[in-house]
């Protein structure tokens, strides 16, 4: 009996893997912290569209430009009623702690539960920044020059479109969603 269900779990865990596509983000098996402490794998986010950007909570230039937009895309899901995931993925994991993220969550009133504010090593950021073609370039002083498109991934973690903000409005950006 114990050997059957050994084998149903083995079973089980390559159909999982076997589900998530070469070609998607969720392939990437770092270790990531959101802003309520919970340690998490990217795939755990599959199953629903996701809007990924790069930020970091100090930042006083495209962030918060970055920050506004996906709120707006979050009340347009609203209205029609489509159940989208945001995924904030910050350059500076040293400063930018769980307590840290946790406050800047609540400040820009975030449903922590739809959003996921992402920190893990440099190295990790790194590796998701390259899969998703976002590009960032520490600077002085703590900051960061940085892309500030917006990453859409379909519900198996693969990128759909990137959108350099909202150029045509919230209405074309759902379009294409």
């Amino acid at each position: 009996m114990k050997m059957l269900i050994s084998l149903c779990f083995i079973f089980l865990t390559q159909m999982s893997l076997a589900a998530v596509p070469g070609n998607s983000i969720y392939q990437i098996e770092d270790t990531w912290q959101n802003s309520l402490g919970e340690q998490l794998q990217l795939e755990q986010l599959e199953g629903k569209k996701q809007v990924v950007a790069l930020m970091y909570s100090h930042c006083l230039h495209a962030c918060p430009v970055i920050v506004a937009n996906m709120k707006k895309i979050e009340q347009a899901a609203k209205a029609k009623n489509e159940d989208i995931g945001f995924v904030l993925v910050t350059l500076s994991p040293a400063t930018d702690t769980v307590d840290v993220l946790h406050k800047f969550a609540k400040k820009m009133d975030m449903d922590e539960s739809q959003w996921s504010l992402l920190r893990a090593d440099n190295a990790s950021v790194r590796r998701l920044a390259m899969a998703l073609e976002l590009n960032y370039k520490p600077l002085d002083n703590n900051m960061y020059a940085h892309s500030r498109s917006l990453v859409v991934l379909d519900e198996k973690g693969r990128v759909d479109f990137l959108s350099p903000g909202l150029p045509g409005g919230v209405s074309n950006f759902m379009d294409k969603l």
